[in-house]
């Protein structure tokens, strides 16, 4: 049956991001027929890329993953009939995928854009892709609430809840034991290390993890390290100019796949606080690694962890006291925990319930 299956992935982020890769690679061994592309050039970027891979006699499957390069063209002007122009060809861009025998599925794996131009304009592109999906894909029950709020769309009628897959084994193993990769760093071995790792981008909600470290710039029993590219020049040095603590580390360099992890293998636990956003790649990379992870209020709606997870904060000031607070010993058990969590999601179990739902 899984041979009738034709899959295409939509857009081709398959090298930053190992997600689509790995999805693909379990949805190929169990016979379906995968293809991945880019957004066509032109009016017509979804269907005008789609056409070429649809396949007479076979279930096609148009899976849409990241939306933000269409939208973009479409949100820059500030012209409302320039919008709905636009609007209209984006309308007649779904149908003909329709016409060329397309189910179209959509995985929302944002809210909104993360760095988009007009929020109200994407709204309503939103809402325009969710009429045209016959099934939508998010990574939590919690979501699915948070997507009904902001879409004022009944969600729930069209969503499967598929978890993200982990990353165990996925990535390189550390190159050396904690000790060894922290002496090579400099870091004292004694230190407690807490680490924010990944794209540096103004949703993440950086600026929090610098305002804590800050808190404890007069004591060397902590270190504090921020590791990742920042391509808003002008931001890093907004960031840059709020860091006071001299016991805090800003690494502003792309990390290959080795330094990242040796990266990881040196901290006792990860602090994510980001401000907007509804899944992390970089959360499942720690709880693969088997870390414990800080992780706000809002990070819920990640739905990795249990509700009574220790570890959520809800400001700045509780982030700083459970810092204070933990000890090493504990942080390695809740690390343990969240390993044990992130093994019951591979990708073979992802891919079972993702074809399930092609299948619909």
């Amino acid at each position: 049956m899984n041979e009738n299956v034709n899959v295409l992935f939509m857009p081709k982020w398959d090298q930053a991001n190992p997600y689509q890769r790995l999805l693909l690679e379990r949805l190929s061994a169990s016979g379906v027929e995968t293809n991945i592309d880019d957004y066509a050039n032109g009016l017509f970027r979804i269907s005008g890329s789609a056409k070429k891979y649809s396949m007479k006699n076979k279930k096609n499957i148009l899976h849409l993953h990241w939306l933000s390069p269409v939208f973009m063209k479409i949100c820059w002007s500030k012209n409302p009939i320039v919008f709905y122009i636009k609007y209209f060809i984006l309308y007649l861009d779904l149908m003909l995928c329709k016409f060329h025998g397309y189910k179209i599925v959509w995985t929302i794996h944002n809210k909104l854009a993360h760095e988009g131009s007009n929020k109200e304009y994407e709204l309503i592109l939103r809402r325009l892709i969710f009429r045209f999906a016959s099934d939508v894909i998010v990574h939590s029950e919690e979501a699915i609430t948070a997507l009904s709020a902001l879409y004022g769309l009944p969600i729930k009628e069209k969503a499967t809840v598929i978890k993200h897959g982990n990353y165990i084994g996925v990535y390189p193993k550390p190159s050396g034991s904690q000790q060894v990769l922290r002496g090579n760093l400099e870091y004292k071995i004694t230190q407690k290390v807490f680490l924010f790792f990944g794209a540096i981008k103004r949703y993440k909600g950086v600026e929090t993890f610098i305002e804590v470290a800050n808190q404890f710039s007069s004591d060397s029993a902590f270190l504090f390290v921020m590791a990742g590219e920042v391509e808003d020049k002008a931001y890093e040095q907004v960031l840059l100019d709020k860091i006071s603590s001299e016991h805090l580390i800003f690494t502003t360099s792309f990390l290959d796949e080795q330094t990242l992890v040796n990266t990881i293998k040196c901290a006792d636990a990860i602090v994510l606080p980001f401000s907007d956003t509804l899944t992390s790649g970089s959360m499942l990379l720690a709880m693969s690694l088997g870390k414990a992870i800080f992780l706000s209020q809002k990070g819920k709606v990640f739905g990795c962890v249990g509700e009574d997870y220790p570890l959520f904060f809800n400001s700045i000031e509780e982030l700083g006291t459970k810092i204070k607070q933990v000890d090493t010993a504990t942080l390695s058990q809740i690390g343990d925990a969240n390993l044990a969590l992130a093994k019951k999601n591979d990708w073979a179990e992802v891919a079972n319930q993702t074809l399930s739902v092609y299948l619909n």
